[in-house]
């Protein structure tokens, strides 16, 4: 919606699906990715919030927040997701991660926003994360 993704990966998505990764998705901040948009606190937030997914549920993540990806139908109706705005990512990798689904990476670049205002709320997105990785660690089930 920002321009900030390569429409050129999304050949490399279908690519990795038709070897048989069930969800593919791409990595901001991985070893050879590169964020042209993504300033201290985004990166700060990104670790921080992907480490605790890693931690707290078994993944092996680098971006836990990005939305670029794939994935077939049947596993997005086996997550159940009721995430909304900006947790539905975190909550995909949480629920993947708890039911041992793999999520393959691929490492890319993210250019800087085309254009436009930010209107994520560091603070608010923040919280909301905070409160989506306790709900989803008690309420292990889904």
């Amino acid at each position: 919606p920002d321009g900030n993704d390569l429409p050129g990966d999304i050949p490399k998505l279908i690519q990795k699906a038709k070897e048989g990764h069930e969800i593919v998705h791409i990595s901001r901040f991985g070893k050879k990715s590169q964020s042209d948009d993504a300033g201290w606190l985004d990166r700060f937030g990104n670790n921080m919030f992907t480490f605790l997914v890693n931690t707290f549920f078994g993944g092996k993540y680098t971006d836990a927040l990005n939305g670029f990806r794939i994935l077939k139908r049947e596993i997005w109706d086996d997550l159940k997701t009721d995430a909304q705005y900006l947790n539905i990512e975190q909550q995909v990798c949480i629920r993947c991660a708890k039911s041992k689904i793999p999520i393959y990476e691929i490492e890319s670049k993210e250019p800087a926003r085309v254009g436009g205002e930010r209107i994520m709320r560091p603070l608010d997105v923040g919280a909301s994360l905070s409160y989506q990785i306790i709900k989803e660690f008690i309420f292990w089930k889904y």
